[in-house]
């Protein structure tokens, strides 16, 4: 399976890893026709490795997600990560922290709001590729 990470910001370079070892063949996304070879894409966030680095010292990093879809808790990392304040029909929460979603699924689109790539844990990547792989879920009407 040929997965995607488009390779314009963030921590790309870090998803090809992760994928890399659930598997999936990743190619670094940077131009159009880069895409048109994929099987699926991950969109990587941007950050300041000041930033990060900072979080990490303070213990403001941590945070425990639970996601049942691949079983035990999962580390999230959090990043000045972008807040889910509401979901639209069709759309399913998969884990919350603190409240509020911070991994949501519409049919074959997966977002989070935290960096699974940062995490040390491979769960959500493999299960990202394992989706894919078994194809498109048809989008929800509504």
């Amino acid at each position: 399976m040929k997965i995607g990470v488009l390779a314009l910001q963030g921590a790309f370079a870090r998803h090809a890893t992760v994928l890399s070892a659930v598997g999936a063949a990743p190619l670094e996304v940077r131009r159009p026709e880069d895409l048109a070879q994929v099987d699926a894409l991950v969109v990587p966030g941007g950050e300041s490795t000041t930033m990060s680095m900072l979080l990490e010292a303070s213990g403001l990093f941590e945070t425990e997600v639970a996601v049942e879809e691949i079983g035990a808790p999962f580390h999230g990392v959090f990043i000045r990560a972008p807040l889910v304040e509401r979901v639209g029909p069709g759309v399913e929460v998969l884990a919350e922290g603190d409240g509020h979603a911070v991994l949501c699924r519409e049919g074959n689109v997966l977002v989070s709001s935290f960096h699974p790539e940062l995490a040390g844990d491979d769960r959500i990547h493999r299960w990202f590729v394992e989706s894919a792989a078994a194809g498109p879920d048809p989008v929800p009407e509504g």
